[in-house]
């Protein structure tokens, strides 16, 4: 089908074929009967189908409701050039945001740092901050990379093979941070995988409505991003500048771009990656407006490479 043909929409179609169903028992009914000898039609029962045809479209797609929407917060870290880090006031800010000394809210089934850095005990500060104090352990966890680093096996877009190597990795530790959070949450829906140099805002205590009303037809949309570089972003629109600050994924969805990155994960940027992957699935990535985390990192995980923010 051409990308721009217009498809009926279930809801339309199946009351459009119920009221043809309708007007053909009208018919057959009143096809022995006398004009004048009928008293005048009473159409309300049509209302009550058509009611009904409503009810049992709206089952099609149903609103995730909030109390249902169960996110896992999946942090992927690796150390950086100089001692430079930014996940402690990563955590730091979710914690604030979310009270999650005291309460934590009903929608947050934790957060897990996924240590990606090679060797995992030269990356020491996750597990510091695990450490550092007793109540964080209810809602924290921390893990290793179970993984080896598979090496590239093209070079494209020109890039150097340092920075091939550096974004080859990266792709990596994406797709097996989605893996290893899927597995050891089976019983999560949604994935949000958000660098660990951000720093989060009052926003993020809305993340569960927010996704309740975007996943409302799973779908209708690749992923949801929480950040977006370009400020002209309409609210609730789609995003306009690539980045993997932040995402959340729906269980499916993110399985399949799991696998999307094992298959190319040399080929692209893992920001192109997603695109692509959306692309192909013809589905949009919608944005969370106003943001609710800012991108804070300017020192690369990529040595020499500092971001202007």
């Amino acid at each position: 089908m051409a990308p721009n043909s217009r498809r009926l929409h279930p809801t339309s179609s199946r009351t459009l074929l119920c009221a043809l169903c309708v007007c053909l028992v009208l018919g057959l009914t009143l096809s022995g009967t006398e004009v004048r000898a009928r008293s005048p039609p009473s159409w309300s029962f049509l209302k009550e189908i058509a009611d009904e045809q409503t009810r049992s479209c709206s089952s099609v797609w149903p609103a995730a409701p909030v109390e249902r929407v169960l996110v896992h917060v999946c942090i992927p870290t690796v150390a950086r050039p100089g001692g430079v880090e930014y996940l402690s006031s990563t955590l730091d800010s979710l914690a604030y945001q979310l009270d999650l000394a005291g309460n934590k809210p009903a929608w947050l089934d934790g957060v897990t740092v996924y240590n990606m850095h090679v060797p995992a005990e030269e990356h020491v500060t996750p597990q510091r901050y695990f450490e550092s104090k007793r109540s964080r352990r209810a809602w924290l966890r921390v893990r290793i990379r179970n993984e080896p680093v598979r090496e590239h096996r093209v070079m494209t877009h020109g890039d150097g093979i340092r920075r091939v190597v550096w974004r080859s990795k990266e792709a990596q530790d994406y797709e097996l941070t989605l893996q290893m959070c899927m597995a050891e949450n089976p019983h999560v829906t949604y994935f949000a995988v958000v660098q660990d140099d951000v720093e989060f805002n009052e926003g993020i205590r809305d993340l569960a409505s927010w996704v309740a009303q975007r996943y409302s037809r799973p779908a209708a949309v690749c992923s949801l991003s929480l950040y977006d570089e370009d400020s002209a972003t309409p609210p609730n629109g789609e995003l306009r500048a690539d980045n993997m600050v932040a995402r959340v994924w729906e269980r499916s969805r993110a399985a399949d771009f799991a696998n999307y990155i094992y298959e190319r994960y040399d080929v692209d940027p893992v920001d192109w990656l997603a695109r692509s992957f959306c692309k192909r699935k013809r589905k949009p990535t919608r944005v969370m407006v106003p943001n609710p985390l800012s991108h804070r990192g300017e020192i690369s995980t990529l040595q020499g490479k500092v971001w202007s923010l």
